[in-house]
Order: structure tokens, then C-alpha cells, then sequence
């Protein structure tokens, strides 16, 4: 398993917080992680997947960043390589091979242009990267999202050139051998990208097309069409008022998240849906400072949402919130600082952030949910009989039990057809072995 569980005194399953196996601290990593995924590093080998993370670091004194990958086995991080001279933003597995983006220029002592792979040993230029225009110092080239697609893999962020040459603005495609246009381009930095409806989606700081073909109004979110970029809907209301910062798909539907608080012309605060039509809000959306979403995952047949909140339908939800369908509610006690991204692994959620405590339990940067291993009814870090008569009760009440009740007595992690845990005579068994073999 890639996840285990972390130690504190008695507590009730049902308050179910976030967690990390001894607290331990990330390699190189002591300020954000901002990137998570998984990944198998021998394939089709014996080895199992590994979680891997991206973040960085700040030096206090010199206000310099840099940057780092990690993996975590199920027991200990490892870093990879020595590190990046600033911040990753964005990892994705692409041909089975780890690839990270970010602000760096820099990683493992190679000039490698805000983008490079891991070969097992060191980390490698991707066709000499990304960069911003000769004539501009000032331009700060970054690389914030990843997405394999169709063979390629989709480079996202702000740059305009890619390999050393002129390139479509903020987007590019890596074949695996060169750097191709995907003109037009996109007047400024592109954060988000997904596929919905078989179509590209790439969500951003942009408000229109440039370059060949370009002069498009897209603001902030578009869907690619043949050879161009469409406003999501076309009109004077198309897109949101502000960032995107997040896409995916739930329930049939595209959700994004960022700092709008308005789409298609209807207040959406930092969260919207569109079905393939027209936007539609969530709920009242998220609240607080200049609230926004960063980070959205599917966990449990619900939508999870992450970022700089307070409030989720005018309710308390710090930085991290829950949608049923029908409501937002608080995921736990939530975080106390802001969440940067989301995944799933091993069927547990894991998010990252600048975040140092998680449903009042310290836990750096990093944190998965349930903070209990399956079979660990009262979360004490042991399964023992002590846990029986709350499995019994979850097996007996099952589906009608806590969500957080139905991932820890999900012994063998089977799923309903609609993604969420199933809880039924078939997890007697490993119970059973499992208090045996605590």
C-alpha cells in the first residue's frame, strides 16, 4: 500500500482526519507541495506504484526558491535527484516516464528550461525546454500543467518559445522526439488542462487567441476544435471573470475552479459547471479572502474541492470542501492553510499545500485521507478487537454509514458501480487477518 496510517490518541471513526505516517518531513521540499501523482517506476515489473510529489523550498534569509520531486513508498520519501533551482508546478507520467514542470531552469546541476524527465538517475531536458522572448529579460517562463494526450504530451504554462524557437504562446506538444505548435496560441499563461467530451480543455490567465489564426475571445477557459481554440459558450458572456486554475470532469459535467466569481454571466464563486452548453454554479461556492480553487479530485462517487477558502455554501470549510450533488459541506476539520492539489492513491485521497495541520493533526505539506489504515475502526494504529465491534456496526449498517466509516472497513477495497466503498461480508475475512496479523 502506498498509504499507511498515522498515530494519535482514541479516535471515533466517524471524525476521521487527515493524516501522514510519522509525520515525516519531504526531501527538499519545506515550503508547498503544489504537484502530486502516481507513478509505477518499473512498469510492468515487480515494483509497486509510488506517490510522487513536487514542491519547493524558500530560503529565508536570500527569499530564493527551489524545487524538488519526491516519492513515497509506503514507508520512506526519496528524493529524486538533487533538486530543482526553483519551484515545481506541475508532474505528470507520460510513455511511463515521470515528467516535471515548473519555474526552474535548473535540475540536478543540467540547464533544463522550466521542464525535464527522470531517467532513473538524474533528471533530463526535454528537447531544451521553454522559454520567454529574447527581448523581454523581464519574462519569467513557467511551465504549470502536463497532460498526455493522444500519444503527446500537452505542455501548458507561460513561455513562447519551446527548444529554442519561436513556438504557439503558453501551449505546446511534446511528440517524444520534438516540440510542434498547437496554433493559435493564447495571449497569456495557460494553468489548467483536461479532456472533456473528447475535446481539449485548458483553463488559465488568458483572454484571447494570438499568433496565426489567433484574435479569438477566450476568456479564461477554452475548448480546442480542429485547429482552434472555441469561447465556452461563444458570445459576449463566454468563460468566467478571472483565473482558472483547475478543470475536470464530474458527473458528466466540467467543473472548474479559480478566482472567478463569475460564469457565463452568473455569479459562481470560484467554482462553476458547464454542460457542454452553458455554466451553472455549484452551490453558493467558496468564501473567505479572495477565495479560490485550486484543486478538484473525484473521491468516492463526490466532488473534492481544494484551495484559499473559509466558507463552502456560506458554511465553515477551511481549504477544503466536499459536493454531494446537491450541497457543500466541510471535509473534516479541513486544513490551516491552503491546499494546491489533490489525487488519489491506493483509495485513499491525498492532498498537497502549504498547509502544516490537518484536522488538528500536524502533518507538513502532505496528507492523506482517511489518516486511519483500512481495519483501523478507532484510528489507534493498531487493528486488534478493540476495532471489532465498530466493524461489526459498519458491516451491519452498511451503506448507510459515514464515508469515512465505509474507506476504513472496506478491508479488500472494492468499489460500487458509482466509485464509492463497498462494506460487506467479503471484508470479514481480512479483518479477521488482519487483527491476527496486526
Amino acid at each position: 500500500m502506498l498509504a499507511a496510517g498515522l498515530a494519535w490518541s482514541s479516535v471515533a471513526a466517524a471524525d476521521c482526519p487527515f493524516g501522514w505516517p510519522g509525520q515525516q518531513a519531504i526531501p527538499g521540499i519545506e515550503t508547498t507541495v503544489e504537484a502530486i501523482t502516481t507513478w509505477d517506476p518499473d512498469g510492468g515489473g515487480p515494483l509497486p506504484p509510488v506517490l510522487a510529489v513536487g514542491g519547493s523550498s524558500n530560503n529565508s534569509t536570500t527569499g530564493q526558491n527551489s524545487g524538488s520531486v519526491a516519492t513515497w513508498n509506503g514507508t520512506t520519501w526519496t528524493q529524486l535527484g538533487s533538486g530543482m533551482n526553483d519551484q515545481v508546478k506541475a508532474l505528470s507520467v507520460y510513455n511511463g516516464m515521470l515528467f516535471a514542470g515548473g519555474l526552474f531552469t535548473i535540475a540536478d546541476g543540467n540547464t533544463v528550461n522550466c521542464i525535464a524527465w527522470w531517467n532513473g538517475a538524474t533528471w533530463v531536458s526535454v528537447g531544451n525546454g521553454v522559454g520567454g522572448p529574447p527581448q523581454n529579460p523581464d519574462f519569467v517562463p513557467k511551465v504549470h500543467a502536463l497532460l498526455p494526450y493522444n500519444g503527446n504530451l500537452l505542455v501548458g504554462g507561460g513561455f513562447t518559445t519551446a527548444g529554442g524557437q519561436a513556438i504557439s504562446r503558453s501551449i505546446a506538444v511534446w511528440d517524444g522526439q520534438a516540440w510542434q505548435s498547437m496554433s493559435p496560441g493564447l495571449n497569456a499563461a495557460v494553468i489548467a488542462m483536461t479532456t472533456y467530451n473528447g475535446e481539449i480543455v485548458v483553463g488559465g490567465a488568458f483572454t484571447a487567441t494570438v499568433g496565426t489564426g489567433g484574435g479569438t475571445s477566450v476568456k479564461f477557459i477554452a475548448r480546442r476544435s480542429g485547429n482552434s481554440w472555441q469561447p465556452m459558450p461563444v458570445g459576449v458572456n463566454n468563460g468566467v471573470n478571472e483565473q482558472v486554475h483547475e478543470l475536470t470532469d464530474f458527473g458528466g459535467h466540467l467543473i472548474a475552479g479559480g478566482l472567478f466569481t463569475i460564469a457565463g454571466g452568473a455569479t459562481a464563486n470560484s467554482v462553476a459547471q458547464w454542460d457542454g452548453s452553458a455554466w451553472s454554479p455549484l452551490g453558493a461556492g467558496m468564501g473567505g479572502s479572495e477565495p479560490t480553487v485550486n484543486a478538484l479530485a473525484i473521491y468516492d462517487g463526490t466532488l473534492i474541492a481544494g484551495g484559499r477558502f473559509t466558507t463552502a455554501d456560506s458554511q465553515p470549510a477551511n481549504y477544503i470542501a466536499q459536493w454531494d450533488g446537491n450541497g457543500w459541506h466541510a471535509f473534516g476539520s479541513g486544513f490551516n492553510k491552503r491546499v494546491e492539489a489533490l489525487t488519489l492513491s491506493d483509495g485513499y485521497l491525498i492532498a498537497g499545500g502549504f498547509f502544516t495541520n490537518g484536522s488538528n493533526v500536524n502533518t507538513a505539506y502532505v496528507a492523506q485521507w482517511p489518516g486511519c489504515v483500512r481495519g483501523d475502526m478507532n484510528c489507534d494504529l493498531v487493528v486488534n478487537m478493540d476495532d471489532a465491534p465498530l466493524f461489526i456496526d459498519a458491516l451491519l449498517n452498511a451503506p448507510a454509514i459515514s464515508t469515512c466509516d465505509s474507506h476504513i472497513a472496506n478491508l479488500n477495497g472494492d468499489l460500487q458501480s458509482d466509485g464509492s466503498q463497498r462494506v460487506d461480508g467479503s471484508d470479514i475475512a481480512p479483518f479477521v487477518q488482519a487483527m491476527l496479523n496486526p
